[in-house]
């Protein structure tokens, strides 16, 4: 018997941690964040956020958006 392989959909497969390298718009400094490939953009931009505002930047009260190569990524 043959076992055949089914190629799953992203959806359907076990979230993956991916190290993201980012820099938060004020700051200087670039950081590693551990996000899943299960997060949405806005997940993203909140876990940047996280380890930037109230520490090196100032905290605003404003939503946080995720740019990658100068264009601003839909948050879902």
């Amino acid at each position: 018997m043959t076992e055949q392989q089914i190629e799953l959909g992203i959806e359907d497969r076990a979230p993956e941690l991916v190290p993201l390298n980012a820099i938060f718009a004020t700051d200087f400094v670039q950081i590693l964040v551990p996000v899943t490939t299960a997060n949405t953009m806005a997940e993203v931009a909140a876990a940047v956020a996280h380890h930037v505002e109230g520490k090196r930047v100032r905290a605003l009260p404003y939503p946080k958006v995720v740019f990658h190569n100068g264009r601003k990524l839909p948050p879902r």
